[in-house]
């Protein structure tokens, strides 16, 4: 099994146990509207922590990328650092205005938050599964090993 897979396996492993919850609420079986739209944010907080990790890793990779590059390549093309962290802005102005959007038709409605943080809930898992094939594939073009911690947690190593 190669590095690039190890890693993603143990990234989906990670996203099936995503749904965080609180003390005193039970989102196995959310009885009201506010509960389900409070399981939704949970969920959706939970994820977007997860995203943050993976942004790390994937900053490190862009890096390591941008130190391989050929000095008379790097006055040709961005830093790989810049498009990434472009990227990642411009993901979030557009995830936010998107499941903004898509909750429009249910505005002023209890049930739009759940709405919103369902849509971010999928982007963000979409968003994800992108970083990650970034991250496995960039971590094997720069000699990175994919480190897989029990509790399913992976970190980059560079020697």
């Amino acid at each position: 099994m190669n590095k690039w897979y190890a890693f993603c396996l143990a990234l989906s492993v990670n996203w099936i146990s995503l749904p965080a919850y609180a003390d005193h609420l039970d989102c196995s079986i959310p009885n009201t509207q506010a509960e389900r739209n409070q399981c939704a944010l949970q969920n959706y907080e939970s994820a977007y922590r997860g995203l943050r990790s993976l942004w790390s890793e994937a900053m490190l990779v862009a890096g390591r990328l941008d130190e391989n590059m050929a000095a008379e390549t790097k006055n040709k093309v961005e830093a790989a650092t810049v498009v990434l962290y472009d990227s990642q802005n411009r993901w979030l102005r557009y995830s936010e205005r998107a499941c903004e959007a898509e909750s429009l038709l249910w505005r002023g409605q209890e049930v739009e938050s759940k709405i919103y943080y369902d849509c971010m809930l999928r982007l963000t898992h979409s968003r994800m599964h992108s970083l990650a094939a970034f991250v496995g594939e960039g971590a094997e073009a720069t000699g990175a090993m994919v480190h897989v911690h029990q509790d399913g947690a992976t970190h980059l190593h560079y020697e």
